[in-house]
């Protein structure tokens, strides 16, 4: 990126305080496009704290997240200023971390402006042209499959989503879409209308971009569904009640669904069982 560019939200990504994840890149990315908007900046200056194990994988998430927001943004690995956002003393409170929401939701009391991420030209036509793909409703889906592949872990359970496929998907009609990369859960068979992002070629920041434009989103509370957090696209978002339960009780209490969300927009600390999925659709289709 040029090195000329001067009006720049200075960021810190340190993974000395927690490892890179998708999440935590996408909110660290989101809170400084607010910045960058609020102070008429064009570039996100990101300043990499890390060993040298975790620099490549941090350098390709980067590529990822950071490379297709619509401001520009560079990495570099000079010691940050004490005026870089997260600020050192929000840094250094015990329980930081770069994927939670509190300092979204903190930024947005101040100015009561959405969170919703800006994609740049190159991979927003990308989400287009895969929209345009299919002539019918389009819900993007996010099953977590990762190990222990425990449902309190907020792991899909596969004979769950194979029933609510079963009923729901019409080619044509209502297709899922599924994103990411996690293999497919135990007891969920692929069939007509349910389709892998990872079988037509798409990569990750194209999916990401694609939650924006379809007409629904559904999913396992993951890194990735933070782009359906940080987007205009209804969604329900499902959560296993004992899974990370004090964090979300500090950033949500009682509510389903975060201040800045909209009224189809939705996080559900509960099972994810055949009833409460019709429920989501029902509501993400309205």
């Amino acid at each position: 990126m040029p090195a000329t560019i001067i009006d720049s939200v200075e960021l810190v990504w340190d993974l000395a305080r927690e490892r890179p994840t998708l999440g935590g890149a996408l909110v660290l990315r989101q809170e400084g496009e607010i910045m960058a908007r609020r102070n008429a900046a064009s570039l996100l200056n990101v300043h990499l704290i890390s060993s040298e194990k975790n620099r490549q994988a941090a350098e390709h998430l980067a590529e990822i997240v950071f490379a297709s927001s619509a401001f520009l943004f560079q990495i570099n690995y000079s010691a940050p200023s004490v005026h870089a956002w997260p600020s050192p003393d929000s840094r250094s409170t015990p329980g930081f971390s770069y994927f939670g929401f509190s300092r979204l939701l903190a930024l947005y009391a101040e100015n009561d402006q959405p969170p919703r991420l800006a994609w740049n030209a190159t991979w927003q036509s990308r989400a287009q042209h895969t929209r345009a793909r299919f002539s019918g409703r389009l819900f993007c889906v996010h099953l977590r499959s990762v190990p222990p592949f425990l449902t309190e872990e907020s792991n899909a359970d596969g004979p769950t989503w194979d029933a609510f496929f079963a009923t729901h998907a019409r080619p044509g009609s209502l297709d899922f879409l599924l994103l990411g990369n996690d293999p497919l859960p135990i007891g969920l068979t692929p069939r007509s209308g349910v389709s892998r992002a990872i079988d037509l070629g798409l990569d990750l920041a194209t999916q990401l971009a694609l939650v924006g434009c379809a007409d629904g989103f559904l999913g396992m509370a993951s890194g990735l569904c933070t782009a359906a957090n940080l987007s205009d696209t209804p969604h329900v978002i499902f959560k296993h009640p004992v899974h990370h339960a004090d964090e979300m009780a500090r950033e949500l209490g009682d509510a389903d669904r975060f201040a800045f969300a909209g009224p189809c927009q939705r996080l559900w600390r509960r099972e994810c069982n055949s009833s409460s999925l019709d429920e989501a659709l029902t509501l993400i289709s309205a």
